[in-house]
This record gives structure tokens, sequence and C-alpha cells, in this order.
């Protein structure tokens, strides 16, 4: 393996088992699933059904789920670490068919999940698959795909701009019903930028932007929810409620100080703060372990990032070289948005931290991703000898 696969391997796995080592910290019954109980019975008292009914969830209960993701994003690992790369820009249109048909099935009944009111699950031998995570690697691959095909028409405005409008949207249109407003964003970014690289010229592609933009924004607006909790981003004081989780998060990062309370000896993750384990995940590395390893959580995405971009600039063909960027987008800004997000800087929006989130589907995609820029690295190493 080239150098910059081995480090973006290391940064990954450090990644992965600080989120392994979290997840086993996560106690029994968080304050979210509290909280979801009572809504369940509209805040009256649980019946001794429910009770009995209701599976206990022991402290190693996430941990496990993830280990066995684990054992298939090793899998998918070893497997897409080894295959060419290349192979995958002939098959685009079939990867952007069952993209599509997958996307589609979310809203199915009998097939799709719902929770929470979103349609972003399927469910398949007993786990539960999201979609639009695998959606981000095949709008990468169909992306760098169509660019690469399309060298000979770089100067029409139809081949650059129009049609790849159209793969990206009809994939993000479904999306963002399910509604998955943060992937749609995300993912509008990364497109935005490889179309970008791929040769789209700015003045057609910042109309194109801005009219795509000014929809996202107006569906925004739309949902009262979204713009309370911006408010409450705003001014705390006034929205308690709304305010309560980034609250939460900030007092946790503040506990841990620089060394941390020790492995398992938080609190907040018990009574205070909801989603502890997916969306909020680094305030509790933070309160448990300190700012140390907080900081090394972030020196990991930056190596990532470093080493992302580098792969894609010693890329000689068109495909790889969109492709290495994409993929490094994908985890750093989702990354960035996250920890973010935790820290205060930007209003909250529910993002997962790749590699360190309790999710299978993210964890699995994130090492797939890994996987395709080791790939690309040590097909850079042959070439250049």
């Amino acid at each position: 393996m080239s150098k910059l696969a081995i480090t973006i391997f290391i940064c990954a796995l450090t990644l992965t088992i600080l989120g392994i080592i979290t997840a086993a910290s996560i106690g029994k019954v968080t304050y979210t699933e509290n909280i979801k109980s009572f809504e369940l019975n509209k805040l009256e008292k649980v019946t001794q059904e429910h009770e009995n009914n209701a599976p206990e969830k022991t402290k190693f209960h996430k941990l496990k789920k993830q280990l066995i993701w684990l054992g298939l994003s090793a899998i998918a690992f070893v497997i897409i670490l080894n295959i060419d790369y290349t192979i995958l820009g002939k098959y685009y249109p079939i990867i952007f068919a069952l993209t599509f048909i997958a996307l589609v099935l979310v809203f199915m009944p009998g097939i799709g999940r719902e929770f929470n009111g979103s349609y972003r699950w399927l469910s398949l031998l007993g786990f539960s698959v999201q979609p639009s995570e695998f959606a981000k690697i095949a709008l990468v691959v169909v992306l760098a795909s169509w660019y690469n095909n399309v060298m000979e028409h770089r100067n029409k405005i139809l081949h650059l701009i129009i049609y790849p409008g159209l793969l990206v949207g009809s994939l993000l249109a479904l999306i963002i019903l399910e509604p998955d407003f943060g992937t749609v964003m995300l993912m509008g970014l990364v497109c935005a930028t490889m179309m970008l690289l791929g040769g789209a010229q700015l003045r057609y592609l910042v109309p194109v932007g801005a009219v795509a933009l000014t929809g996202v924004i107006a569906f925004l607006m739309m949902n009262m929810n979204r713009m309370t909790r911006i408010q409450a981003w705003l001014h705390p004081e006034d929205y308690p409620g709304k305010a309560y989780n980034l609250q939460q998060s900030l007092i946790s990062f503040a506990r841990g100080g620089i060394w941390g309370q020790g492995f398992g000896q938080g609190i907040q993750k018990e009574l205070y703060l909801p989603e502890a384990s997916t969306d909020f995940i680094l305030a509790i590395i933070g309160e448990e372990m300190g700012l140390l390893f907080t900081l090394l959580v972030v020196i990991c995405y930056a190596a990532i990032c470093i080493c992302g971009l580098t792969i894609a600039f010693q890329t000689i063909n068109l495909f790889g070289r969109l492709l290495a960027v994409g993929l490094t987008l994908i985890i750093t800004v989702q990354a960035l948005v996250s920890i973010s997000t935790v820290t205060g800087m930007i209003p909250p929006k529910g993002f997962p931290l790749p590699f360190v989130s309790y999710g299978g589907t993210s964890l699995l995609v994130s090492w797939c991703i890994i996987a395709l820029l080791g790939n690309i690295a040590n097909n850079n190493k042959e070439k250049l000898g």
C-alpha cells in the first residue's frame, strides 16, 4: 500500500476505535429513550405490559451491533481495495438505476421504515439500511464517470451543466422527500465542486446553484421546526427547550476539560444529552476523554482531507481525480459540519460523525470510501513507479 493509503487507513481506524470505545461507554437507557417512552404514552405512566415487552438494552447493546457492522465494513474494505476502481466508471448507469430504485423503496409500505416522520430506511434481514448513505458514493461515481466520458463536449453547456444536473437532481429530489435536508446540502456542495473541476464554467454553475439553494431555503423556511432551531441557536435564552441539546453539549466539553472524566464516567450521556451515541458523540468523547482526544479526532479528519486531496491531484485520469475529490469531501465536510454543530459554531443539524457515531450504514459507507481512496492511491503508486 502507498503511504497515503496507509495514513488514511490509520486515521479511519483510530476514529473507529474511538467510536467503539464510546459505544461501549453508553449506558442502559439514555435520556432520549426515556423521552420517547413518555411521548408514546402521552406523558402517562408506562404500563406494566410495556415494561414486560420492552427488550432490555444492555450496556453493550450498541457496541455489539456496531461490531457486526464493523465486520461487514472490514469485508467490504478488503474487496474494494483489491478491485480495479475504474470498473465503477463502466457501470455507472447501473449504479445510478439501483440507487434510484433503493431511494424509491423507502416510501414503499412493508419495505421502507418510517421513524419520527422520516422515510430513510429499508428493513433487510433484520438490519436497517439507509439508502441515502450509499447514494453519496453513487452520486460521486456517476458524476465522475459522466465528466470522464464527455471530455469531447467540454464546451457544451448541455453536457457539462444540464445533463449532469438532471442526474444529480433526480437523486437529491428523492432524498429531500424523505426528508433529509442535511444530505441534500452536503451532496449539493460536493457535486457542485466536482462539476466545477470537471469543466463546468462558473458563470453557468453559479445561477444553477443559486436556484437550487433558493429551493432548499424555501423548504427550510416552510418547516417551522427547523426555523425554530435556527432561532434557538441565535437566541438560546428565548428557546430553552430547543437550545437544550447544544447547551448540554457545551457542558459536556466543559466537564471533560483537558484530561476528561475517564472511560464510562461521564454523566451527560445517561441523564442530560440526547442523541449521545450519534449526533453528539463528540461531546461524550470530550467529557470522558478530554480535550486531547477531541483534538485527535480533528487531526484525523484533517489528515484524511489532506491525503485524500493529495491522492486526487496525483491521479492522472479525470475519473479517478474527480472520484477522489468527491469521496474526500463527503467525509471531511460531514465531519466539519458535525463538529461545528456540537461546538455551537453553526445551527444544529443532525449529522453523524463519520467512523465515530453509532450507525451501521454510515460506518460501512465510510469504510468503503476509505477503501476507494486507498485503491486510487495504490493505483497511482504503480503508475508512478
